[in-house]
């Protein structure tokens, strides 16, 4: 063979052979870029309140907007069935409805209402899902707000079309024995969207993130390496800014937390008098103790939701001592001073929280 042909093919070889290792390289390298989490963060409005879901996963360019439509879409969905602001969902079709025979309804209908009044019982119809009347009555339902509190006669009045003992659910009939009864699962329905939209990131491979609607928060999961995720802890202040003046950080992993507050929804009225939107469904008006906030750690979002309000309307005395007997849950209760500090008293085996 000539000499210069012998020397192109040594060349041609060697050309093919970096060729091969640059590939071998790329090949890695490309690998690692998909190892190496990203973070992405998707928000949007549902519920009349933001939502936003932060999460790790591989990069993936379509993964993002795809994911965002199917979240919407979900809690889109959990609204036609739970929404008393929407005319056309389940539970406003229930409400509408004077009859006081059996009606059908949906099986994930009644799987939240059949939680709702297990919670109910559980804490004495300090949380009840037949509050509407009363809801509305206080001006923080669908009729509108108000500027001045309604007349004892009308807190009665309303209170005579409340009351879990006039809602009968066997599997999934619903029957109202009064034909004024309506429901209001408010205080449920965020912490139930968190627990579908945690499925959903489930289901399409998501195993880590923190899911926040209103407040109410999952933490799925955990962040790269294996560290919790923080949760802020609101400070009870009346000009509160969600994030500011925090009372405190929790360090989670795989668990919800949900906090209830006077803070966060009242009126004024012109002596100066503040009515909060949480309502004591067995005197049919506002809480009127020092309880300022109460956030609950449980392993689901929808449970942690509906305790938060319950105990709240209980008081720390009770409430802690319902607690106790529940597995899995921790609750903190922040009460206000007449001095305006705050005082903190939680269960047994709360977690540590970082002030």
């Amino acid at each position: 063979m000539p000499r210069n042909q012998s020397k192109r093919i040594q060349w041609l070889f060697f050309g093919i052979t970096v060729l091969l290792v640059g590939l071998g390289w790329l090949h890695l390298f490309r690998n690692r870029v998909r190892i190496a989490p990203s973070q992405y963060v998707l928000s949007g409005h549902t519920m009349g309140t933001t939502y936003s879901i932060r999460f790790f996963a591989h990069p993936d360019a379509e993964q993002s907007p795809k994911l965002q439509q199917r979240i919407d879409a979900e809690l889109l969905r959990i609204n036609r069935i739970l929404s008393t602001y929407d005319p056309e969902s389940e539970i406003s079709a229930f409400n509408r409805s004077t009859s006081t025979n059996p009606i059908p309804i949906g099986p994930e209908f009644a799987s939240v209402l059949a939680q709702a009044l297990d919670i109910a019982e559980k804490t004495g119809g300090a949380f009840d899902p037949t509050v509407a009347p009363l809801v509305n009555l206080w001006g923080f339902g669908p009729d509108g707000r108000i500027s001045t509190p309604p007349s004892d006669e009308a807190v009665r009045e309303a209170k005579r079309s409340c009351g879990r003992q006039h809602l009968t659910l066997q599997d999934t009939q619903l029957r109202k024995d009064i034909p004024s009864l309506r429901l209001d699962l408010a205080a449920i329905a965020k912490g139930y969207g968190v627990d579908a939209l945690a499925s959903l990131l489930r289901a399409s491979g998501i195993s880590n993130a923190v899911i926040e609607i209103g407040g109410e928060t999952l933490a799925l999961g955990s962040k790269p390496g294996g560290t919790p995720w923080r949760i802020g802890i609101q400070k009870p202040r009346f000009d509160a800014v969600a994030g500011e003046a925090l009372a405190g950080i929790l360090e989670i992993t795989d668990q919800a937390v949900a906090t209830s507050g006077d803070y966060q929804n009242f009126f004024t009225d012109s002596a100066g008098n503040t009515y909060s939107h949480i309502l004591d469904p067995r005197t049919g008006r506002p809480v009127d103790h020092a309880t300022a906030g109460v956030t609950v750690i449980a392993p689901q979002c929808a449970l942690a939701d509906a305790l938060a309000t319950g105990l709240y309307v209980m008081g720390p005395d009770d409430g802690l001592a319902l607690v106790e007997t529940l597995p899995d849950v921790e609750a903190l209760f922040i009460l206000r001073n007449p001095d305006g500090t705050f005082t903190e008293r939680t269960s047994s085996t709360f977690p540590a929280i970082a002030h």
